[in-house]
């Protein structure tokens, strides 16, 4: 067979290669598309994970120094949860400095702010309250004014303390002697998401049992 040296590319093979080039540029970019969108999504919840841990280890630690017996001195004098108007959220005071529930400057405090007051999903943390319900910090600052490195989470969507009932003798929790936390923060927890969040804006949630060792049940 003899081949015709000048013979020229024909309108449905030319046709053809562009759709076979097309094909395999659209393969491409739907690949890279694919390894950036989970090569983000896994960055921004390795993010949250490690807010999330800090922010429990951080009261593990501090709520973990409480002073005090509460089946002594009753419910609520050695740690409560309050919800503070006036500091505009959800308050968790603890006795801190020394065991003498009636001076404010012993009580120390995180304040979750939830969605609808300024400076929302953040959970602050004050060193010495300025009452002893916590509703205003004394030190290192006003709960509005803490400084940056007292801002321990910003994105913050789902915040759920929980203690044993001291007045409940059905309470079986009394006797393991624990403040638990459960939190959940998103990338972005003003949007709406399912529990797990989406891939754009993922969503971690952790819990911890806080062991009070000072704080005797029995």
């Amino acid at each position: 067979m003899k081949i015709n040296p000048n013979r020229s590319v024909t309108l449905l093979e030319l046709l053809m290669s562009l759709l076979i080039m097309s094909i395999v540029l659209a393969a491409l970019t739907s690949i890279n598309t694919f390894i950036n969108h989970n090569a983000l999504s896994s960055d921004r919840r390795s993010k949250l994970q490690n807010e999330v841990s800090y922010t429990l280890e951080h009261m593990t630690k501090e709520i973990g120094k409480a002073r005090g017996n509460e089946v002594a001195s009753g419910a609520g004098k050695v740690l409560a949860i309050t919800a503070s108007a006036s500091a505009g959220g959800q308050v968790i005071r603890f006795l801190a400095n020394d065991n003498d529930y009636a001076v404010p400057g012993n009580w120390a405090a995180y304040l979750y702010i939830p969605q609808g007051y300024p400076n929302s999903y953040q959970i602050r943390y004050c060193e010495k309250c300025a009452d002893t319900d916590c509703n205003s910090c004394s030190f290192p600052a006003s709960w509005a004014a803490l400084p940056a490195n007292y801002i321990i989470a910003r994105k913050v969507k789902v915040f759920v303390p929980d203690k044993p009932m001291i007045n409940d003798p059905s309470d079986q929790r009394l006797n393991q002697n624990y403040f638990s936390v459960r939190i959940t923060s998103c990338w972005d927890p003003a949007l709406a998401s399912p529990p797990d969040g989406t891939s754009e804006n993922p969503c971690i949630t952790m819990e911890t049992r806080m062991k009070m060792p000072s704080v005797s049940t029995h």
